[in-house]
Parts: C-alpha cells; structure tokens; sequence
C-alpha cells in the first residue's frame, strides 16, 4: 500500500524530467498549450463509452480532460473499437490512450504514465451451469474474451488459445455467453457487470476471486517521454487536488458490489497517511545529516562545475554565456572555432564587440542585430532559426534564458551549430527526391507500388494509370487482380507466390489489362520485390509497358505466315495439276474425239453404243476432275463476264431444289439492287452449287438452307485481312446452313484438297478446295463461321462492279453450221489428236495439211506454194513453239487467221503469250464438234480476233 501511495512521487519525479526532454508535437513548450488526440475504447462503460447522444462519456473521458487541463494540453478524443485504438497509437495516429493495463508484451510497444486506479477482473459464468471458479478450472473450457483486450493477452499466456473465442465487443461475448455459446468469459468486472445489468442478461454472474487486478493508467508510444512526463505531471495535480477522487465516486463507486473489501480500506489509509509518515521520517533526519550534506553539496557542486566545464569544451556546439546585462560570462572553444573570433575580442567580457564581429559574416546583418535585440528584450522567449553566412555555410541557433531557483532572471545561453552539411545533404536528398519524382510521375513506363499480401495499388503514376484505362483516383480504390484478364489472373498468382515466398527476386510476364469498357490491353510486365522495415506487409514494384500495339502487329504476322502457307500449299498442288493437265488433256482429247466416232458410226439399236456412251460419259468426269484441279490451283482458263449474281441465284434455284432433297427447305433472299460482279457465270454456278451440295450433306435430318446476297461497304480492318482484295463495295454471296457445324480443326483445313471429314468413297475432297480456287482466281475472297450445334455459314466478298460498266452486248446467238471448204493447216505434236483433227475436218468439207511440229509445218507451207485460210496449231510443242510459228508464218503472209490449242494452264500459256487480246484459243480436251463450231467461229471472225 505504501508503494502505491508511492505513485504520486514517481509521477512528480516524471514531471521534472519533462524540462530535459526534447519537445514533441503534441506537447507544450514555453507555455504554449499544443493539441493532441487521446484514445479510448467505445464500449467499456464505466470508463469509457458513447452516451445517448453519440458523445464520449466515463471514467477515462472524465480523467483525460482533467489530466489535460492540469498539464496545459489541449485534447481532441477518439472513441473507437479498441484494437482499431491500439492500432492507431501504435501507427502514430494518436499520440495517447487513456485506460490501459500495463502487460509486458505492450511495455515493448508503449510506454505508461502511473496508473490512476486498479482494475478487477474476473470469470463471468452462467447462474444455471456450473462453471470455472478459478485459472484452474478453466482448463479445457470454452472461453471468450475481447480482441486485443489484456484477457485475450491473459488468455494466450496461460495456453488456453486452442478454446479461445474472440470477439469485438464485451456486450457480444456476454450474449453469446448467455445464450450458452461458451462456457465462461474473460473480463474486466466493472464492465462486466455493467453489460449484464444493461443488457438485462440476468442469468450471468461473476464467480471466485479477482484472475488479475492490474494497473490502469495511460499509454504513450514508445520513447514519447515529454509526452509522457507531461500527463504524468497533469495525473499527480488531478490526484492531490481531489478531482480524482470526484471523478472515482461519479463513476466506479455506483457500481461497486456492497461491501468495500479490506484492501480498499487499506488502500485509502495508505493514501492518507503515507505523506505524513514520509514527511515525519524526514523531518527527524534532516537535522542529523545536514552538516553532512552541507559538505557533500559543496562538493558535488564543485565536481558539477568541472564536469559542466569539461562538457562545453568537447561539445560540437559553440556556446556562449552572457549574463542579464548582456556580459559574457563563458564561452567555449568551440564558439571561437566555428566564428573565427579573435581571442582579444571575446575576452574583453563585453558580449558587444564579439556580436558585431560575429554579425558581419551574417549575409543579413540587419536580421541578426534584431533578433538578438529582441530576445534581450524578451527574456522570457526561447528562440531557434538558422543563420546563413557570407562564406556559404550555415548555422543552427538556439537560445534559451536562464532563470534561478527564485524565478529570477539570470541571463541567456546560446548555442551555435554548424549545420552546412547538413544542410547540403538535405538539399542534395530534396533534388533526388525531386528527380526521383519527375522520373516516376513522366515516366513512360506505367508504374505502381503495391501491397504484396493484398494486392491493394497504393501508389501509382499517370501511365500507370492511364494504361490501365483508369484515373488514379480510381486505382487507389481496387487492386491488381480486378484489372487483370481472367485468363491471365493464375498464372501472375503462381509467380507472385513464388516472389513473396523468396524464392525469386523478380519476374516478368506478358499480361492484359482489362478497361471499364472490357477492352484488353497487352502489357509487358515486370515486378521486383521491395525491401520496407515492415516485414508483415511487404510490398513490390510493378512496371508495365503497353505491347498491344505489337501483339497486334504479331497476330497479324501470324495470319499472314498461315495465309503464306496455305497459298503454298496451294501452289504446290497446283504445279503437280498442271505438270500431268496437258497430258491428260491430250489424251481426254484423242479419246473423247474417238468415241464420238466410234458412237457417231454405231447405229441407235446396236448394244454397242450404250458402252461407248459410257465411255464418253468417263472421260467427260475425267475432265470435270481436271477442271476441278486446275480451279483449286486457280490455273483455270476463265471466261470472265460481268453478270449480276442475283440472276445466276435466281437461275439456278429450281435446279438446286432438285438437288438437295424434300427434306431440306431452300430459301433465298437477295439483295434488291443488281448485284453485278465480273466473273466466269460456269464457275460461279460451280461455286453455289459446292456450297450448297456440302450444306446439305451438313443436315442428315433435314434443316434450312439459305442463298443470300447483299452490297457491302466494309472497314479497313478487314480489307487489311483480305490485302488482294480491291477496296471499295462489295457484293457478298452467303451460303447458310442449320446443320451440325464444323469444330475449329475442321474448319482450319476444309479448304485443302482431298480433305473431307465424309466416309470412305463418298467424296473426293476437292469440292471446297475447288470453291477456293476458283473464288480467289477470280479476285474474290471467301471467309467461314461456324461451331458444333450452330450451323455452318460461308461468305464470298466479289468486288462490286457499277452498273456502266457491265457488257451489253448481246450474246453470240445461235451456234453456226459446223461445215466449211477453206484450207487449214493443223500442227500438233501429239499423233493421236493431229489424226483426230485431222479427219474430223476433212470429213466436214475442209482441205487439211498436217505437221507434227512448227520445222515440219513451214516445210508443209513451202511444198503447198500458197497461203492457207487458217493455221491451226498447239501452243507448247518441242522445238518451236506454236506462238513463234504463228508469227513466222504471219511474217511470209502464209496464212491469214490463227488458232491457238493447248491443254497446258494458264501460266505456262501466258509465258508463250497466247492469253493476248485478239488470239483465238480453244482449250483442250475438246470434242470434234466444239472443235468445227471453233473453226467456224474464228473463219467467219474478224480478221484481229484471230491474230497470230
């Protein structure tokens, strides 16, 4: 008991010590009254709690305004959970806290004040079950106590954690105690017991003696000792003139069980009687050891003096002593160092004469002459500032006065420290720092601080930002993986595991950032962890680059090298077609021509023509299979013509309804506007007629299919993913199925040849690829959509030719007789076709001379001695080509019209230029019969539609 009367001096003791402690924010100084926040917890009645009107009340409420009020502090109160308190005094969001208990786990955290009272607490049970009554039987009982409160510290000492519940609030765990949550709780008695009775839980009691009777008092943070020194000056005033005890008897005494324990009694005793017994003892030994310490003072006083002396000459500062009329009583050799004063001007003992020497190295004179002036005239002022001298350094000055154990006014000392260093260093760290944040702020990189554990963005600059797609108002309010594509988010999870487990230092990752819009952005992104003193909430650095640009540029690539290599695959078949197509023409040529003979010979009943019919029917698939080679390889000889779609759709839609079976439904809907293309009118009906052959087989059990056509104007995306095709409008030919849809591996290949996806001997693979061919040899491009379960569209974009320049000509009308009597010469290498020519023309009236190549044929020319009517000859052929005799022969005016044969295509033709305007050309395999309407043709012609 006498040592907790006791706490009134220690707290006297803590008080002086406040004029050697430095000066804080929140603490008076020199008589100023400076504001701080104290703290306390927002539903502990009776110490401290929100009233009705949401203002704060209590025991704690009441103590921290008196304390205040006795120490010259103004105060603002914060009223909060209470590990929301801890937490912002330990943050330095508050400077103080009243009413808390003192633990060794928070004396490593905070530093307390003498306790003003002690603080009970208790086991709270159930009045109808039998519960703990002591630490002991709370073994193996379930336990509440409040977060962050010191019985969830008790808790945690004592090892009762695996049956520790924790909740926010005291009202909460004593509910959940009632209705029969728990076993017991952990608590403060007074609260306790004023939650029960307001709570009106009438079925809870507190049992056994006290668990704990703790100091209560206030809470500084750790090494805040003026702060500290001031309340505990403000608490000894409150407790010795009666105010605590006011505050005790308005608050604690109410809810006192009756009885006041013997302790208590003691304890008032103590209080009482304490100071009288200690000044009694004091009085007694005084007179006895007065003499003594006399001598000792004199001297301890004599070694102080020494000790003072020895500390002013190693001092860093310049100190100078002068006296109430402004004489020098003492200065050091550091004063003379730092100012350069010689030693006769500061030992005349005239403080005058060092103060004007001093003054002229100031940079303004003026200034410093003034406020020396004015703190001589105000002794009771400190004073600090800076001085800038002539030479470039600078000094910190302080000055305080001294007064002695009367109050009187003694003098004043100054203190000079030379802080150009310092000063230097500050001004060099405050242009990194400026630097640092022009190269974060105009940073063309988007870069950001953010929170390792939660991903919370807490620094961000304006690229960041503005990659991102958001303000930085915005990307303070969310985090990371909320502006992440889905897709990418697991991926930086793995890797960011990985960084704050230390196992790498760094990681980089292409990523995409989602827009409020829902647009992606590609970013290059690279995160580094960064070492804080906080080791629980480490953070990293994210720097990211905008890539999308070159992801673009990259899937752009791509499709083109996939275009490269199917036009190369393409190309590849195309030459194989073309190496075998003027064989095999010439042979389809010899044997359709034969046929025809033979069946030409045979009368109708003879048995024998059914099997050549057959035979011409082979070979005439036999070309169509040649045709379709060569249109897949897009070396097909076309007629191109302007003709408008909708016609050629119109035209063929009964003959497709036939096609396609009663079970399918075929709708058209076309475009009321002509839609006028230029293109070979045979291969476009071939194209439609493929599409629509494949949309059926695509619907077993039936569906719809539907031919459309529209005019389009489309962007410049898309004609970049279609570079061959002419800009401008487009007519666009769609083919629509309701069938079962092609998976994304089918569609990537169903333009190759000889792929189809049908059973063995139920297709050849060549109808799409032949569809390929031929669109893209006509100028045209073709796209597909499709999924399983949705149907199959394809899209033919032919550009739009204008309704002016269609041909209008009329058509050639009806074919003419086939006969004629005119001479031809007929060149070819291969022997079966120059016999097949050869008799098919004599049999119909024409003179024939034959030649097997162009040496042979101007010999030929030379024994006739005249010019025939038309020169008949194959384009490629050994030796000569069928191009250079027609233009030998044309040189001795030997023949007046040419006509040019060839299975070859169309590139090797070109080559020998017979695709020229004005020259005739038939291509092989041909019949007789197409081969006489020819003739015919080019003899009846102009002259300059024959030319050689």
């Amino acid at each position: 008991m006498l040592a907790r009367a006791g706490l009134i001096l220690a707290g006297a003791i803590l008080a002086a010590a406040a004029w050697a402690a430095p000066a804080l924010p929140g603490v008076r100084e020199a008589g100023e009254r400076r504001r701080i926040i104290i703290g306390t917890e927002m539903a502990y009645p009776p110490y401290s709690f929100l009233d009705d009107a949401g203002r704060p009340a209590g025991y704690n409420v009441d103590m921290a305004r008196a304390v205040a009020e006795a120490a010259g502090l103004d105060i603002e109160l914060r009223i909060g959970p209470w590990d929301e308190i801890r937490k912002a005094l330990a943050d330095g969001k508050i400077q103080a806290i009243v009413g808390m208990f003192q633990s060794p786990q928070r004396a490593a955290k905070f530093d307390f004040t003498p306790p003003f009272t002690e603080v009970e607490h208790a086991i709270f049970v159930r009045s109808d079950a039998r519960g703990p009554g002591s630490k002991e039987g709370l073994r193996g009982k379930a336990i509440i106590a409040m977060r962050g409160d010191i019985m969830h510290d008790y808790a945690l000492d004592e090892g009762f954690s695996p049956n520790l519940t924790l909740t926010e609030t005291l009202p909460e765990a004593l509910r959940l105690l009632s209705s029969g949550k728990s076993d017991c709780v952990l608590a403060a008695k007074l609260p306790g017991l004023y939650w029960s009775r307001t709570l009106n839980l009438a079925n809870i009691r507190a049992v056994g003696p006290p668990l704990r009777v703790l100091p209560y008092g206030f809470a500084v943070g750790k090494g805040n000792r003026a702060l500290l020194a001031r309340l505990s000056e403000g608490l000894v005033t409150v407790q010795t003139t009666g105010r605590h005890a006011e505050i005790t008897a308005q608050w604690i005494d109410p809810l006192v069980p009756p009885g006041i324990p013997l302790r208590r009694v003691l304890f008032y005793a103590a209080l009482v009687l304490a100071p009288l017994l200690l000044s009694l003892a004091l009085a007694l030994l005084w007179s006895r050891t007065l003499a003594s310490q006399v001598a000792a003072r004199t001297a301890e006083l004599r070694s102080r003096n020494m000790l003072l002396s020895a500390m002013e000459e190693v001092s860093i500062d310049g100190i100078l002593v002068v006296d109430e009329r402004g004489a020098i009583l003492s200065f050091n050799k550091r004063f003379i160092e730092l100012w350069g004063i010689p030693s006769g001007v500061a030992e005349t003992g005239v403080d005058e004469n060092p103060l004007q020497f001093v003054a002229q190295q100031n940079k303004d004179p003026e200034a410093f002459y003034s406020r020396v002036k004015y703190l001589y005239a105000h002794k009771d002022e400190k004073s600090r500032d800076e001085l800038q001298l002539k030479d470039g350094r600078a000094f910190d000055r302080f000055s305080s006065p001294m007064f002695g154990p009367d109050g009187g006014y003694l003098g004043r000392v100054w203190f000079f420290r030379d802080i150009t260093e310092r000063k230097r260093a500050e001004e060099a760290l405050r242009e990194s720092e400026e630097r640092f944040k022009r190269l974060f702020f105009e940073a063309p990189l988007g870069i950001a601080l953010i929170e390792s554990l939660t991903g919370h963005i807490e620094e961000v600059n304006p690229m960041f930002a503005k990659i991102a797609g958001r303000t930085k108002g915005e990307m303070a309010s969310i985090d990371w993986m909320s502006i992440t594509h889905p897709d990418d988010v697991q991926e930086d999870l793995d890797k960011m595991a990985l960084l704050n487990a230390g196992k790498i230092s760094r990681f980089s990752m292409e990523k995409r950032f989602l827009h409020p819009d829902g647009a992606a952005v590609w970013v290059n992104m690279t995160i580094a962890r960064v070492e804080v003193e906080d080791k629980a909430h480490p953070h990293h650095l994210c720097m990211i680059e905008d890539i999308t640009a070159r992801k673009q540029a990259e899937d752009e690539r791509q499709k083109l090298q996939s275009q490269l290599a199917q036009s190369q695959k393409i190309d590849s078949v195309g030459r194989l077609a073309g190496g075998v197509a003027h064989d095999f023409n010439n042979l389809l040529t010899a044997i359709k021509g034969y046929g025809e003979f033979v069946r030409d010979a045979l009368p109708s009943e003879d048995p024998r023509r059914a099997d050549v019919v057959e035979i011409l029917s082979a070979a005439d698939r036999a070309a169509s299979l040649t045709r379709q080679l060569l249109a897949f390889s897009r070396r097909q000889i076309l007629s191109p013509q302007v003709v408008d779609i909708n016609k050629i759709v119109g035209d063929m839609t009964n003959m497709l309804g036939r096609l396609i079976g009663e079970d399918v439904k075929l709708a058209a809907q076309l475009a009321s506007a002509p839609c006028l293309v230029q293109v070979d009118p045979g291969q476009a009906e071939q194209v439609i007629m493929n599409l629509t052959i494949n949309a059926r087989d695509a619907m077993p059990k039936g569906g719809t299919i539907t031919v459309a056509t529209e005019i389009v104007r489309l962007d410049e995306g898309f004609f970049a993913a279609h570079p061959d095709l002419r800009r401008g409008p487009l007519v666009c030919l769609s083919v629509r199925d309701t069938g079962c849809g092609m998976t994304d591996d089918v569609k990537s290949r169903i333009f190759e040849p000889f792929f189809t996806t049908k059973g063995k001997g139920e297709g050849t693979g060549l109808g799409l690829s032949t569809v390929f061919g031929i669109i893209k040899q006509s100028g045209a491009e073709i796209e597909v959509e499709s999924a399983p379960g949705r149907g199959t569209t394809f899209r033919i974009y032919f550009p739009q030719i204008e309704p002016a320049a269609q041909d209008k000509k009329a058509n050639a009308g009806e074919d003419r007789p086939a006969r004629g009597h005119e001479t031809v010469l007929v060149v070819e290498d291969e022997g079966a076709i120059l016999r097949l020519m050869e008799r098919a023309l004599i049999a119909t009236g024409y003179t024939v001379l034959t030649a097997a190549d162009g040496r042979e044929a101007l010999k030929v020319l030379e024994r006739h001695a005249k010019p025939v009517d038309l020169l008949v000859t194959d384009v490629v052929m050994p030796g000569m080509s069928g191009r250079e005799l027609a233009q030998e022969i044309a040189r001795r005016n030997m023949a007046r019209r040419t006509l040019f044969i060839s299975g070859y295509t169309d590139d090797a033709i070109v080559r020998h230029g017979v695709l020229e305007p004005g020259l005739a050309f038939l291509y092989k395999p041909f019949s007789p019969a197409a081969l006489l309407r020819k003739l015919r043709e080019v003899l009846d012609g102009p002259a300059d539609r024959a030319k050689a």
